[in-house]
């Protein structure tokens, strides 16, 4: 799946440009949390402003990369969704697992870096 990255500061910013997430290469989970080791991250933005359709297998690796922010204390959102992706969303839950933003700037904005740990 073709992407680019922005690291600025603590914030990684990861832009989807396919069009289709139905057939996401089976690493894409893996991509984007070893972005994060890479970048050492506290707060991760997807992108999805280029996305048209977005099914199962891309649910899935989100859901992964969720869990992971999760459990390493990473805040996470995404932003950029169209009509069709914002409704997949709320239809599978996955808005309430994730902050949802109208855009960069907004998740930028609205998007907190995590509180430290004892």
């Amino acid at each position: 799946m073709p992407t680019t990255h922005l690291i600025d500061g603590d914030v990684l910013v990861v832009r989807l440009e396919n069009p289709t997430i139905a057939t996401l290469e089976p690493d894409f989970a893996d991509a984007i949390l070893a972005l994060l080791a890479d970048a050492g991250a506290r707060r991760l933005i997807v992108d999805f402003r280029d996305v048209r359709m977005f099914q199962s297998l891309g649910i899935s690796a989100l859901i992964q990369v969720q869990r992971h922010c999760r459990q390493q204390g990473i805040a996470m959102a995404v932003c950029g969704l169209t009509a069709d992706v914002s409704s997949v969303f709320k239809i599978t839950g996955l808005n309430r697992l994730v902050r949802v933003f109208a855009g960069e700037a907004d998740a930028r904005a609205g998007l907190l870096p995590p509180e430290p740990g004892p």
